[in-house]
């Protein structure tokens, strides 16, 4: 499904960024069929797409994560 898919790929995305895991301490690049899931639903996503995947991937964690520091610092204050 399309879910299971978009859960893996965001596992992986997480393993390559150094975002931790989700139990594994290892994790495969996603496989042919889950590229076939998203062309089946008509996502246009490939492989050739993990790239752009993670860099923003990264530039929203990095919001996330200014946000969180700030909600911390105004808790404090």
């Amino acid at each position: 499904t399309v879910f299971v898919a978009t859960v893996t790929l965001a596992n992986y995305l997480c393993h390559i960024s150094g975002m931790g895991h989700s139990g594994r301490t290892t994790v495969e690049p996603p496989d042919q069929k889950l590229w076939e899931i998203f062309q089946k639903e008509n996502i246009p996503l490939d492989e050739t797409d993990i790239s752009n995947l993670q860099t923003e991937f990264l530039i929203e964690f990095d919001k996330s994560d200014s946000f969180v520091a700030f909600l911390q610092e105004n808790e404090k204050g």
